[in-house]
């Protein structure tokens, strides 16, 4: 289970990281639409064209890394899926177990012979046909 742990924690962070990087890569997108702005206001069209050219590969960038994004988000789900399917599995487990050995100092080891429930049986057999033989001979009114 430490193993599925590590692999959640570790795709956690780097979901971390990489929503951090996008946020970064955003605010610096803003900034070159400024000054995309504040050239075109100074009537400066080279310096207009290399901030577009700027703003436009942080676009891409940007969507590159969402849908790295949306598929590291998918394995987050599915790693802290697969660590609570274990945690769940290994902890029912462990109560099992412990119940099953209530349940025997409770009412004593297991019979995997069924010799006691055998014994029972012909007990009860016995016992029926000694009732049988009785009413047979009218013994069990006089009584």
């Amino acid at each position: 289970m430490d193993g599925e742990r590590e692999y959640a924690l570790r795709i956690v962070m780097e979901a971390k990281r990489l929503k951090k990087t996008i946020e970064e890569k955003r605010q610096s997108r803003e900034k070159w639409e400024t000054r995309v702005e504040l050239a075109r206001n100074s009537g400066r069209k080279d310096l207009e064209q290399a901030a577009r050219k700027e703003a436009a590969s942080l676009d891409f960038e940007i969507q590159q890394l969402e849908v790295e994004e949306a598929t590291l988000q998918k394995e987050v789900e599915e790693a802290k899926a697969s660590w609570k399917k274990a945690r769940i599995s290994e902890g029912l487990s462990v109560d099992a177990e412990a119940l099953a050995r209530s349940l025997e100092e409770i009412t004593g080891p297991a019979d995997p012979d069924g010799e006691e429930l055998d014994m029972l049986k012909k007990e009860a057999d016995a016992e029926s046909a000694l009732e049988k033989l009785k009413r047979e001979m009218g013994l069990d009114k006089q009584q």
